[in-house]
């Protein structure tokens, strides 16, 4: 009887320990799903974040979000522009939300328009995205008549050259505005000299 008692303690205590090592590694694995749900996130981005568009030309961006450390779900999606006067530049081609697997990349053009009308102004083009935690995104978007279609910063006049010649040029693109100059001067001035 003292045998089969002791044997039958010694079960026991095994048994206990056994449970007590299954617990404390049950444990374990919820600890490490948890960090690991908590490390999972997204990231939004855009390519240019600085733009310069002359008044009655749009602008185009593109925002790209990305699953960080296995995040998958619905990121909900707005977008705003500051400051907000009357005929501000608007904002169009941003869905209501984007669904990410996780490790994908989901991008999309931004298209931000503007008339003739639209203030002379640097804004701030901001991007939202929300799913658990919120990210932003800012776009830098200068309108003005210093700005070719290309987002490239140039004159659009010359001004004065000589005493009595003053020219006007719209810029189409990229021109050497200094060899347009000269070249216009110089017959200018031939034709003065024959007269």
């Amino acid at each position: 009887m003292s045998f089969s008692g002791s044997r039958n303690h010694r079960l026991m205590k095994a048994s206990r320990a056994t449970c007590a090592s299954f617990f404390v590694l049950a444990s374990l694995m919820v600890s490490v799903s948890v960090v690991s749900a908590a490390n999972s996130d997204f990231t939004i981005d855009a390519t240019p974040t600085t733009l310069c568009v002359n008044p009655g030309i749009n602008g185009q961006s593109v925002i790209s979000l990305s699953s960080v450390g296995g995040f998958s779900g619905t990121v909900n999606l707005g977008g705003s522009v500051s400051p907000s006067y009357a005929n501000s530049p608007t904002l169009s081609g941003i869905p209501p939300s984007v669904t990410l697997a996780s490790g994908q990349t989901v991008s999309f053009d931004l298209t931000m328009s503007t008339t003739t009308s639209t203030p002379l102004f640097t804004y701030r083009v901001t991007v939202s995205g929300l799913a658990g935690s919120l990210h932003q995104v800012n776009i830098e978007l200068t309108v003005s008549s210093a700005c070719s279609v290309g987002g490239v910063i140039v004159p659009t006049t010359l001004g004065s050259i000589g005493s009595d010649l003053t020219l006007t040029i719209t810029i189409a693109g990229l021109i050497g505005l200094t060899s347009v100059a000269f070249i216009v001067y110089v017959s200018r001035a031939r034709t003065r000299a024959k007269q």
